[in-house]
């Protein structure tokens, strides 16, 4: 997992700024349909609202520009192409980081915008504002039904997620950590995830100390991936780690950790279009498979009088004599099951006629039967599979 929390966004926000601000976009590219890419020269920064890894970064590693549009890119195309980006805040300690943009327009007058990247797991979001803090167009609408919290579509104001009400790390005293501490029925530094904002677990289960809190708030991003065997078991950009781990590997900047653990858990733009294309073929191929299944059911239903043909024209040909051109049914004595039977006719055809009629549709259906049955193996397989 890659461990995010409200504390170590900070320091990737910290980094983000030292490498973007007063830095002009000078291209915008839609990569999936969760995600963006906005263009800084050769510096590509990545928006990701995917629910498996809600993040931004500048990536390392070009990639073919993928021919998707959709109406934010062009939304963005029109208000933020030649803009410079200002610079990249967060709402106290909160997972919300806000990138001002400046430009301007063809009257030559300054016009500013906010994006505001939301990463709140599910919802995450990305939302594009005006200098009046309109929204413009955002990547994931909401309505009142959807969010009773708030309304997320174009033409509205914008408004942030309601505050936690939790205390603001940059406020913790040593004085109030250990009154908190004193007040939590939980063991340990548990407390800071209930009590301060931008603490997750992980750091948590880190601190023992307010020593050991401040050290890492105030402290130098320390990037680093922790593996059992070849697999990441943690990925976190604050001095953290896990209980238990058989290596550890560490990067000399957030980007460069981001870079490596999207390319390690097969995260890139790349594979996520392909993946969701080979996923959409596959799903189009079981709705087929299971139609064919459904018709060959009713074929092998419809083929299995075959039986009741062939008793048909049994009992039709030993009363041939009794039958005429013209006769739309015959009424004989059913040999086969001791009872009067009525034997359909077609009129326009002459006994012997409707005798091979009956012969033929019962050969056809015994044809029928053995192709629908190795029909429908070959598919239960291909559904197997």
């Amino acid at each position: 997992m890659f461990y995010l929390d409200g504390i170590s966004l900070s320091k990737l926000r910290e980094e983000l700024n030292r490498q973007l601000a007063g830095k002009k976009l000078s291209k915008i590219s839609k990569n999936t349909d969760l995600s963006l890419s906005l263009h800084f020269g050769k510096r590509e920064l990545v928006f990701s609202c995917d629910n498996a890894f809600p993040i931004v970064y500048v990536t390392d590693k070009k990639e073919e520009a993928l021919s998707l549009s959709s109406g934010l890119t062009d939304t963005l195309r029109k208000c933020l192409t030649g803009g410079q980006l200002m610079a990249v805040e967060q709402r106290g300690f909160d997972r919300i980081l806000i990138f001002s943009f400046s430009r301007l327009n063809e009257l030559g007058e300054e016009k500013n915008y906010r994006i505001y990247f939301e990463l709140i797991g599910k919802r995450s979001n990305f939302i594009l504002t005006d200098e009046k803090g309109i929204i413009l167009d955002l990547l994931r609408r909401y309505s009142l039904e959807e969010n009773r919290s708030r309304t997320l579509f174009p033409g509205v104001p914008y408004e942030m997620p309601t505050p936690s009400g939790k205390i603001s790390p940059a406020e913790l005293t040593p004085g109030k950590f250990c009154a908190l501490r004193r007040e939590s029925p939980r063991p340990g530094c548990s407390f800071l995830t209930d009590c301060v904002e931008g603490v997750g677990k992980i750091l948590a289960a880190n601190v023992k100390n307010y020593e050991d809190f401040v050290r890492i708030r105030d402290g130098a991003a320390k990037p680093a991936a922790f593996y059992e065997g070849d697999a990441i078991t943690l990925a976190a950009v604050l001095p953290v780690e896990p209980p238990d781990y058989t290596s550890r590997r560490s990067f000399e900047s957030c980007q460069a950790l981001i870079n490596h653990y999207v390319e390690n858990e097969k995260l890139s733009r790349g594979f996520v279009v392909l993946k969701r294309y080979l996923l959409t073929l596959t799903e189009k191929k079981i709705k087929k498979d299971r139609r064919i299944l459904e018709i060959l059911e009713k074929e092998k239903e419809e083929a299995g009088k075959q039986e009741q043909y062939k008793e048909w024209g049994d009992i039709l040909a030993a009363n041939l004599f009794r039958a005429e051109k013209g006769m739309q049914q015959l009424r004989a004595r059913d040999f086969y099951h001791d009872r009067d039977v009525e034997i359909p006719l077609d009129p326009r055809l002459s006994p012997n006629e409707n005798l091979d009629r009956l012969y033929k549709k019962y050969n056809k259906g015994k044809r029928t039967l053995k192709a629908n049955r190795l029909r429908a193996l070959e598919i239960g397989e291909d559904l197997e599979y």
